[in-house]
């Protein structure tokens, strides 16, 4: 009985774990909380980006990478400096195709959508 309790627990753990790792990154929009809000409205890199642009990040990039560009799934996901650190054409490429954990979205975003998220990324310095 112990020995079922346990694998039951371990079970339940296991599935809490992966429910938070997907939900991490799951494209849901971010930044409701002040931090988020003050990079955006405030002087942060999203709001020197142009509406369209800032919805399209909201939508498909915030989760992972969140508002302020700190990352949100570790160090890995901070793109503060990305644009001091990959071309515009680098940054087109990983979001289309993916690279690491970072899911591709050249299906799921117009290729005009991307070339705009890849030209904003690559003036953030």
């Amino acid at each position: 009985m112990k020995t079922r309790l346990m694998k039951l627990l371990a079970g339940a753990a296991l599935y809490a774990a992966a429910a938070v790792a997907l939900i991490a990154c799951s494209g849901a929009p971010s930044g409701t909380g002040s931090a988020g809000s003050a990079a955006a409205e405030g002087g942060g890199p999203l709001a020197q980006a142009g509406e369209p642009v800032q919805t399209l990040y909201k939508a498909s990039c915030a989760s992972c990478h969140g508002v302020d560009l700190t990352g949100r799934a570790g160090p890995v996901t901070n793109i503060q400096h990305v644009g001091g650190k990959l071309t515009q054409e680098q940054i087109a490429a990983q979001i289309t195709n993916g690279r690491g954990n970072m899911p591709a979205f050249g299906g799921k975003l117009k290729p005009d959508e991307i070339t705009a998220l890849a030209a904003w990324l690559a003036s953030v310095k």
